[in-house]
């Protein structure tokens, strides 16, 4: 595993991260299956854990976790300052049900990126290792620009961004579709930091978690 992200870190330094990590990516997230069997112990405590984190969520709440495959790791690993986790989303309450939309790749890489689906099968033991929420204090009026945003990226079907370039509109990755909502939602353009690397700026999941406004209000790591 360090021989892996060393090997990252190199293309990172080199210039070639962004489209050879952003294909490797996709390609975990297609194959991602059930690590555990139903009924077990460990399952039946990871689902647990999984459900305490739902309780506690509400509209606006940013959610994490790292996936259970080698890349996601190797993904968490370039955030600077705190490496545990590898994706991210933005939690909505509809109907009272929490759903997360996050961006997502898909097979082909043409696919609409941006995935609405419940926090329980984001935040599900089966493909994960670890999550967690971070709370901003957003004002109601925030919330309901959140939403808006939300719904017009949506609406554009951005594909996802395998080059990771924090410029580009039409296509997004994860800690940047939810960067990018969170600060047109505010009208700050500096409300949340970035990460420098010498391949360019991007937004690492640290960077939506550690900073100003958040509070980590809840974590789990499954067995």
């Amino acid at each position: 595993m360090r021989a892996l992200a060393a090997i990252l870190t190199m293309l990172v330094i080199c210039g070639g991260l962004m489209v050879f990590a952003g294909r490797l990516y996709l390609a975990e997230q297609r194959k991602m299956q059930a690590a555990h069997a139903p009924g077990t112990t460990d399952s039946i405590r990871n689902k647990h854990a999984a459900d305490s984190l739902v309780a506690l969520l509400r509209s606006g709440d940013v959610v994490l976790r790292t996936g259970a495959g080698a890349f996601s790791r190797a993904f968490a690993g370039f955030n600077r300052r705190d490496k545990s986790y590898s994706h991210c989303g933005i939690v909505m309450i509809e109907n009272g049900r929490p759903y997360v939309y996050h961006c997502i790749g898909g097979d082909g890489d043409t696919t609409a990126c941006i995935r609405r689906e419940t926090a329980q099968h984001f935040f599900s033991p089966a493909y994960n290792t670890a999550a967690a929420i971070a709370r901003y204090p957003f004002a109601d009026t925030t919330i309901a620009l959140l939403a808006s945003t939300i719904r017009s990226y949506a609406a554009r079907r951005p594909v996802f961004d395998t080059r990771f370039d924090l410029q580009s509109n039409d296509k997004l990755y994860c800690t940047e579709f939810v960067y990018k909502t969170i600060v047109q939602a505010t009208g700050d353009s500096a409300y949340l930091p970035v990460t420098h690397i010498p391949a360019g700026t991007f937004v690492g999941t640290d960077d939506l978690f550690l900073n100003a406004h958040a509070t980590l209000i809840g974590s789990v790591r499954y067995y």
